[in-house]
């Protein structure tokens, strides 16, 4: 399988990655849909689990954070939640 790239890696170009205290870190969508039922997808768990560990991670660095309104934990695929925060935003 080849690695996904960006349109500008596609055309030999790249932006540089900042120190993590220097960036904003976005998070969005994360719901009980992708958890079961028709829209779940493989590996939903260990995603949200990555993004948890890159959002605290972040916060340690002094980084900017957001997450939409419908935010999720890795508790957020057991039955009876609706989507709930990794954590509240800064």
């Amino acid at each position: 399988m080849t690695e996904a790239r960006t349109i500008l890696e596609l055309a030999g170009r790249t932006i540089p990655t900042p120190p993590l205290g220097q960036a904003t870190l976005v998070l969005i969508d994360y719901q009980n849909e992708y958890c079961e039922g028709p829209l779940k997808l493989v590996g939903v768990e260990a995603a949200i689990g990555r993004a948890e560990a890159l959002l605290h991670a972040g916060r340690r660095a002094g980084a900017r954070s957001s997450t939409s309104p419908t935010r999720a934990r890795r508790a957020a695929c057991s039955t009876g939640r609706k989507g709930a925060a990794i954590s509240s935003t800064r």
